[in-house]
């Protein structure tokens, strides 16, 4: 989003505080590590607000590109475009048959 700052000029937050909730997070999670519940709150806490943020941030990315593509020539603007998973295309296995140790096999 600051590559391209003139796209986007009132983000709901700003980048300084965006990186705020960044860092804190990263602090909580290492934190976490103790397992003291004091911690483990404290990072579910700093996790809710950095997905707040990130939602929040998607949306007015959504709403100002108003559905259109960055070009591919242009540097990438807001949030990295994810390539869409593709389904695993092997056969499948027949089932085993259970065998018994009280029934003769046939």
């Amino acid at each position: 989003m600051t590559i391209k700052a003139a796209l986007f000029p009132t983000p709901p937050i700003t980048m300084v505080a965006f990186q705020l909730l960044i860092t804190t997070f990263e602090q909580k999670l290492a934190a976490k590590a103790s397992r003291a519940t004091a911690d483990v709150i404290a990072c579910a806490l700093a996790r809710h607000n950095l997905e707040g943020a990130l939602a929040d941030l998607g949306g007015y990315v959504n709403s100002v590109a108003k559905g259109r593509a960055i070009p591919p020539s242009s540097p990438p603007a807001g949030f990295p475009l994810m390539t869409p998973r593709t389904p695993r295309r092997t056969p499948r296995r027949p089932p085993r048959r259970a065998t018994s140790p009280c029934v003769p096999a046939t």
